[in-house]
């Protein structure tokens, strides 16, 4: 396990260009942390080390978003309105592992049990110092 702590939103992108780095294809990553702790701005950086270009979007309303990188695809999905955990099955998460890339779940914690063994797990949490914008990550399966 690593922590790291990241004083704004560009040390946090920072932070996930250089897990990105480091990830193959079939990764699967859950990312968790609370409304705003950085998720997306930490998915945001995984894609720019994949060879995404573009403007990284939250796939909280459309649930899932894929991008084609240079290196390697990214599939960021978001499972917080899901209804049930177990609809991760219907949207093609199986598919999305085996398709080559890197996949990246936003709420991951919530469907644990319908992940290969062993995920990625990345933790955001927002610190009460550093005026709002300071946070903790912590990782855990993959050395940063």
């Amino acid at each position: 396990m690593d922590v790291f702590r990241c004083n704004t939103p560009h040390e946090t992108k920072g932070l996930g260009k250089e897990f990105g780095a480091k990830l193959k294809a079939g990764d699967v990553v859950l990312l968790d942390g609370s409304l705003g702790a950085g998720k997306t701005v930490f998915a945001s950086g995984i894609a720019e080390a994949l060879g995404c270009d573009g403007y990284i979007t939250s796939p909280t309303y459309c649930l899932v978003n894929e991008y084609r990188g240079k290196i390697m695809d990214f599939i960021h999905i978001d499972v917080y309105r899901l209804d049930d955990p177990a609809e991760i099955i219907e949207i093609g998460l199986g598919e999305y592992i085996d398709g080559g890339g890197v996949v990246v779940i936003e709420w991951g914690g919530m469907v644990l049990q319908y992940v290969p063994a062993n995920p990625i797990k990345v933790m955001i949490e927002q610190c009460s110092y550093g005026g709002g914008e300071a946070r903790t990550v912590t990782i855990t399966g993959l050395d940063v």
